[in-house]
């Protein structure tokens, strides 16, 4: 059995409601064997990946030690996978990659999270931005993951100190599939995303996986750009992206201990959720998986949000500005 529409269905803003619908509308297809279809007939597409394995050309530290300033098309064009074509890089200001066991041994990935290379870029000195351009193939949502981690730079103008990171990514309608920092379209959606507080060596990566589901069912054509903008931490490096289009946002993360789009972690949780310093102001609301209100007004104590009265499910966290995210009470 199939449910499908004509994609009018999911063209309306993301907001709270959606998410418990699309999860609705998801748990009982899943529950009852019925394949969801529409404009595509899978749920979900994978457009861009890349972890930053095997680079265009050799990659060499020509920007101080273990830093290669050269495009990122130039070293990554191409070389990711997904429908996209392995991806096609803009880039505004500088976008470099870092050799993580480079010749000169300036940094150390303990967790071997990173592999040999990845990209990183500026949020003070520069506004660096990076951005890539998509078919959605008239999907509803597009998920961003990524890990991502404060870094610092021992030469190129460095070093800018360390702080937790946290990054804008929008997304851009671009019905001409040609995208410029100069015009950027008609904005569909946007997120901010945290990363844990760095370790104290700046040249040791923290890392963290983050996610973030965007609606784009207001796309014109199924052409989307989505871009990165680093916020905090005065550098940040980024490794194993992936986008996809999906009928389903994304939510709960895959890793415990990482950051969601709203920064708390860990999630799932036994009891308490760490809050990221920027939102400790936010008032807190609850719902169950159905959208009935569960708790509101809630307030983190010492940056924590004490659940452990909580019973074990599948809940929504609802902050003051409009986001919200699901998590898992265990």
């Amino acid at each position: 059995m199939c449910l499908s529409g004509q994609g009018q269905l999911w063209r309306s803003s993301f907001t709270i409601n959606d998410t418990i619908m699309n999860h609705f509308i998801y748990s009982l297809s899943m529950s009852a064997g019925l394949v969801l279809c529409g404009t595509t007939n899978a749920q979900t597409v994978l457009l861009f990946a890349n972890d930053f394995s095997s680079p265009n050309q050799e990659i060499v530290g020509n920007c101080g030690p273990d830093l290669d300033a050269t495009l990122v098309n130039t070293l990554w064009g191409g070389t990711g996978t997904g429908t996209g074509g392995g991806g096609l890089w803009a880039q505004q200001f500088t976008v470099e990659t870092i050799l993580i066991n480079g010749p000169s041994g300036q940094y150390t990935d303990t967790e071997a999270i990173g592999g040999d290379f990845c990209v990183s870029m500026l949020s003070t000195i520069n506004d660096d931005r990076a951005a890539f351009t998509l078919d959605c193939e008239l999907l509803p949502f597009v998920n961003l993951y990524m890990d991502v981690s404060s870094i610092d730079l021992a030469a190129c103008g460095g070093p800018f100190g360390l702080a937790q990171p946290s990054f804008h990514v929008s997304v851009y309608d671009t019905p001409s599939g040609v995208f410029d920092f100069g015009s950027l379209g008609v904005l569909l959606d946007e997120d901010t995303l945290f990363g844990v507080v760095p370790s104290g060596d700046p040249f040791t990566f923290t890392w963290s996986s983050v996610s973030s589901g965007l609606s784009v069912a207001g796309s014109s054509n199924g052409m989307i750009t989505v871009v990165l903008d680093v916020l905090s931490s005065p550098y940040m490096a980024l490794d194993n992206i992936q986008i996809e289009a999906s009928v389903i946002a994304a939510g709960i993360s895959d890793h415990d201990g990482a950051t969601s789009t709203l920064g708390v972690w860990p999630n799932p949780t036994k009891g308490i959720l760490n809050i990221p310093e920027a939102l400790l102001r936010e008032r807190w609301s609850i719902m169950d998986n159905m959208g009935s209100p569960v708790a509101t007004d809630l307030r983190a104590d010492q940056g924590k949000l004490d659940l452990n009265w909580l019973a074990q499910g599948i809940y929504l966290l609802h902050s003051g500005n409009g986001r919200a995210i699901r998590f898992i009470k265990e």
